[in-house]
């Protein structure tokens, strides 16, 4: 059943490993150029966890990703937007 205006939460605390605890979420953006050229950003949910972070797109079709500390090579980079009048400041 479809709903208007409602979107489907599709993260769930199953995706955490054994031990991890969950912090909190935020909007942000995916940003990777050289996979994707024609969609650079792409808009979600940052889950922020004690082991990784999970980024749950918007776009249903999109799958979840979840980047594991362990396995970076060096630290996630953040990329502060310009703030608008109009920009939702609460997450």
């Amino acid at each position: 059943m479809y709903s208007l205006g409602k979107k489907t939460k599709r993260f769930s605390l199953l995706f955490l490993e054994e031990g991890e605890i969950y912090t909190r979420d935020c909007m942000g953006f995916r940003y990777h150029p050289e996979m994707f050229p024609e969609k650079r950003h792409e808009k979600g949910r940052l889950h922020i966890c004690s082991r990784s972070l999970i980024f749950e797109p918007e776009d249903t079709e999109a799958s979840i990703i979840r980047y594991a500390f362990r396995d970076m090579e060096e630290a996630p980079i953040e990329i502060i937007a310009p703030r608008t009048p109009y920009a939702n400041t609460d997450n």
